[in-house]
Parts: C-alpha cells; sequence; structure tokens
C-alpha cells in the first residue's frame, strides 16, 4: 500500500512539474516574436535553452507517471526501478550554460532555466532515494 506521506509528496512535485510545463510551453508560444528580433547565434541559443527546459521537464514527468503507475499498481516496483524508467538526461539536463551565455538569455528564459534544473535535481534525488530505499 502507498505511504499517504508520499503520495502527497509526488502530488505536489506532480502539479508543480505540469505549472512548468504550462508556463514553458506559454513562453515559448509567446517569445516567438521576440526572439525574431535576436541576432542568429542569440536565436541558436536560445532554442537550445528551451530544448533543455523541455527535456528537463520531460525527463521528470515520465518518471513522474512511472510513479504514479506502481502506486495505482499498474506496474510492478521492480519494472519501474530498471534503467527504462529512470530519469536520465544526462549532462545535457544536469549542465547549465557558461555564465556569460546565461546573462545574455533573456530573463523569462534564465528564469525557467533554473526552477527546471531545481525540479530536476530534487526529482533525481528523489530517485535515488527510493532506489536504495
Amino acid at each position: 500500500m502507498a505511504n499517504p506521506q508520499n503520495s502527497i509528496f509526488f502530488d505536489r512535485l506532480y502539479k508543480e512539474t505540469l505549472q512548468l510545463l504550462n508556463e514553458a510551453r506559454s513562453y515559448i508560444h509567446f517569445a516567438e516574436g521576440a526572439n525574431e528580433k535576436l541576432e542568429s547565434s542569440a536565436r541558436l541559443r536560445v532554442s537550445y535553452e528551451t530544448l533543455r527546459i523541455t527535456a528537463r521537464l520531460s525527463q521528470v514527468m515520465t518518471w513522474l507517471l512511472t510513479e504514479k503507475a506502481v502506486t495505482n499498481g499498474e506496474i510492478p516496483l521492480d519494472q519501474a526501478r530498471g534503467d527504462g524508467f529512470s530519469i536520465y538526461g544526462g549532462d545535457f539536463c544536469a549542465d547549465d550554460p557558461k555564465p556569460e551565455e546565461m546573462a545574455a538569455l533573456p530573463p523569462g528564459l534564465q528564469d525557467m532555466l533554473e526552477r527546471t534544473k531545481s525540479l530536476y535535481q530534487r526529482a533525481l534525488r528523489l530517485e535515488e532515494m527510493l532506489k536504495t530505499a
């Protein structure tokens, strides 16, 4: 049976991830026009960092949905703890842009990068705790 405290924690993390996904979608949609005014190298950097945000959020949401499936009895725990269901984004998701690259990004994108990295790191720590429990 699922621990109610874990359910509450996962629900909060899920809601935070969903909120960030919606914010990222809105940011990407509405920032397109502003990005057209940037130099091509800056547009490329913005696209690259937007992809990093999307990758982090996709990795975390996939992992959270797997954990929810375990809680609901839809997949066995040993299957969920296998490599196929682990958070994986490698250096791409774990790294930050270089300080000079970060400073050149729009403030909204900088904020999204910081918030999604924090979320990604928390999910990685939680995943590790669950694997060793």
